[in-house]
């Protein structure tokens, strides 16, 4: 029997965590049941709508649900994805188990709820931890919520959609610590001190008027533009987002790594003559280009691809965004964002915030 997964912890570093991306396209193909790693002991599913759960087995594979007394069950396709639906629910503060069972392995989440989920979006004014806010200390100490859930998700961007994330240690440079990412977490004084201020405050005043367990998914990257949160596909449909799309692949498709090494180990050069001066030691020789800018985090389309696909399919949240517009062509806005997520049957009710 399992009870989740985990690909190890290690740092964001590139190689770990393209690795940790060949782990999950490997994972696809292999007949061991695997769930999307937004299923975890401790999470909460959102009452009163359908609730998808889904993930991986061998193509054929006869896949079952059962939570809440209902038992549900499918059958894998040809590339192996499973896909069950839960009915509708209502609300519930008991502490329930979720098992899903394949023919090879059963996978087990305790400690589940049922209440309202939410996606929290956007820059550095919604990731900007509690820990660090005016009087943040009072509010961590006063935060024992236990019907409020938590999880933060890795930080990246992609080129191609992503249906999945790691479970990793991840290294934060605000405050040069690592921090386990792509778990569900119950609200303590603990697990809530790096958390998203924004969005915890916002899930513990919705948890006290609504009276139901409420679910924050922080998915916010700090430093993005409304067009990394907006598919590539709505954005084609914005004349005036031509120029941006055009200048972004005119720079990736000259994107040349060895030239990008050479310049920064130039750079590396110029600053090591003036350390010298100054009496310090040289810092480490560069052994790596910059990355491609196609991984770039404002690539527009980036953060969608990675952080929204990967996240609506699952639980049909709703979601408080606040995004970055100071590049936004006439057109991109907020609602964009949403309707390239409506295209993708979320069942997403968004509200978002300047």
């Amino acid at each position: 029997m399992n009870k989740g997964y985990s690909l190890g912890h290690s740092g964001i570093v590139k190689s770990v965590f393209c690795a940790s991306l060949m782990l999950f396209a490997q994972g696809t193909a292999q007949a061991k049941l695997r769930v999307h790693h937004i299923f975890d002991d401790n999470m909460v599913l959102q009452r009163d709508k359908v609730v998808r759960i889904w993930g991986w087995a061998e193509a054929g594979e006869r896949v079952s649900v059962e939570f809440a007394g209902q038992r549900q069950a499918t059958t894998a396709g040809n590339e192996g994805k499973w896909v069950v639906e839960l009915q509708p629910m209502l609300a519930s503060q008991e502490s329930r188990t979720l098992t899903v069972r394949g023919p090879e392995n059963t996978v087990v989440f305790d400690n589940v709820l049922v209440g309202d989920v939410w996606i929290l979006g956007g820059q550095s004014n919604m990731e900007f931890p509690i820990e660090r806010v005016y009087h943040g200390d009072v509010e961590i100490a006063s935060a024992y919520q236990p019907n409020v859930r938590l999880t933060t998700i890795p930080v990246n961007a992609s080129q191609r959609v992503v249906e999945d994330f790691p479970r990793i240690n991840e290294f934060n440079a605000w405050n040069g610590e690592y921090e386990e990412k792509g778990y569900w977490r119950m609200c303590t004084p603990e697990s809530v001190k790096r958390f998203s201020a924004i969005g915890y405050i916002f899930g513990r005043r919705l948890c006290m008027a609504a009276q139901v367990p409420i679910g924050l998914i922080d998915a916010s990257r700090g430093g993005t533009t409304v067009e990394a949160w907006t598919s590539r596909a709505m954005l084609a449909t914005i004349p005036d987002a031509e120029p941006l799309l055009r200048m972004w692949d005119d720079r990736i498709a000259a994107y040349d790594p060895n030239a990008e090494l050479r310049k920064r180990i130039a750079g590396w050069e110029q600053a090591t003559e003036d350390r010298k001066k100054k009496g310090l030691a040289p810092q480490p020789r560069p052994t790596e280009p910059p990355p491609s800018p196609a991984l770039d985090q404002n690539n527009p389309g980036a953060s969608y691809k990675w952080y929204a696909r990967s996240l609506w399919r699952p639980v049909r949240p709703g979601g408080h965004f606040q995004p970055g517009l100071q590049q936004r062509p006439r057109g991109c806005s907020p609602p964009a964002v949403c309707q390239s997520l409506q295209r993708h049957d979320s069942g997403l009710a968004p509200h978002f915030s300047r």
